[in-house]
């Protein structure tokens, strides 16, 4: 569960002129939304992140935050996701 490989924070940073911070524990899909940010026009604007949202403590509030959820429709598979405290955000935008 997080970033990606950055599609949403890219589509963010298309739409706003905000720096945006993405959030993403995979190793794999980590590296792929660093590669495709720093592809992009907007590279100066976006960070990616590598780390737990459970575990995630920002340094400065965001002024708000988007998420994608992981998404199933087999119920024993949704019951072996991992917990989520309210509010942890996958996905962080700064308003640096």
């Amino acid at each position: 569960m997080g970033a990606g490989t950055g599609l949403l924070s890219l589509m963010l940073a298309q739409a706003v002129p905000a720096h945006i911070d993405a959030l993403e524990l995979d190793e794999d899909a980590f590296a792929q939304a660093g590669e495709n940010f720093a592809a992009s026009p907007w590279a100066q604007r976006l960070r990616v992140i590598h780390a737990d949202a459970r575990s995630f403590r920002s340094e400065q509030p965001y002024p708000f935050i988007i998420t994608n959820p992981p998404f199933t429709k087999t119920p024993s598979r949704a019951a072996r996701l991992p917990a989520m405290p309210p509010c942890t955000p996958p996905i962080l935008i700064s308003g640096r």
